[in-house]
């Protein structure tokens, strides 16, 4: 009776875990988890301009208006990634599940929705205003200034 106990417990932290997991979007193989997947790889890297309907792209120095080759290399990469994860993975089911996904997700069709999908997060979402907020800056051949600002506007404690 107590054994019952136990296994109904474990069985409900089973559960419990995937919803978690779920809810984090770790177990489902959807556009949606490959857009995020992209977020996570190179969302510092790239930027969506809505009212344009074009990506960009950072390119070291600038943002590069995509004409869609940049974004597309990127998400096949993200793509490819997927296949690193196989090694992390112990049970068999679980690894051919993620390999089938990961070659479904190479197809035209899952990479154009995957980004389509990403279009529509927020933080990806960028107007051409706030791609370059410090007008501080200054873009250099090889890297950016950022100028400090002088001590002489400090006021220091008497």
């Amino acid at each position: 009776m107590g054994n019952n106990k136990v296994h109904e417990g474990i069985g409900n932290e089973a559960i419990y875990l995937r919803i978690d997991q779920l809810q984090k979007g770790l177990l489902q193989f959807t556009d949606l988890t490959n857009a995020e997947r992209l977020l996570r790889e190179y969302g510092s890297e790239i930027r969506y301009i809505a009212p344009w309907k074009k990506w960009v792209v950072w390119e070291e120095t600038h943002w590069q208006v995509d004409s869609g080759a940049l974004i597309f290399t990127n998400q096949l990469q993200m793509v490819r990634n997927i296949y690193a994860e196989l090694y992390k993975i112990a049970d068999y089911r679980d690894r051919m599940e993620i390999e089938k996904y990961a070659i479904q997700s190479e197809s035209m069709r899952w990479r154009e929705a995957s980004v389509r999908t990403a279009q529509y997060i927020p933080f990806l979402n960028a107007t051409v205003d706030n791609l370059y907020r410090n007008p501080w800056l200054l873009n250099v051949k090889n890297g950016t200034v950022e100028p400090q600002p002088s001590p002489l506007g400090r006021r220091f404690p008497s």
